[in-house]
């Protein structure tokens, strides 16, 4: 198989975005506090979005996009493909 075949990679797991998160705040090595206040959320809030418990709206992903960078449309993409492949039946990879 090449990577020119039509074949797309299609796993059966999903990943919540609270992974890519949980990866920038170690990558950048802060707090889950210096997180929450750049974020203007709570630590609590910062944790349920690392679980995958608490959804990525717009609202969140413009305050993740300005805490981090990270471009809104992306962490909405993440939190689309999330939900949705957990509709589909798809495993969560924690």
């Amino acid at each position: 198989m090449s990577l020119y075949d039509d074949d797309a990679f299609e796993p059966d797991w999903v990943v919540a975005p609270g992974e890519t998160l949980q990866e920038w705040i170690d990558e950048h090595r802060w707090s889950l506090q210096k997180t929450a206040l750049a974020c203007h959320m709570s630590v609590g809030e910062v944790e349920a979005i690392l679980d995958g418990d608490r959804r990525i709206t717009s609202l969140v992903a413009d305050k993740l996009y300005d805490a981090t960078g990270i471009p809104a449309r992306l962490w909405l993409g993440l939190e689309r493909n999330f939900r949705r492949g957990l509709a589909q039946g798809k495993a969560w990879v924690h």
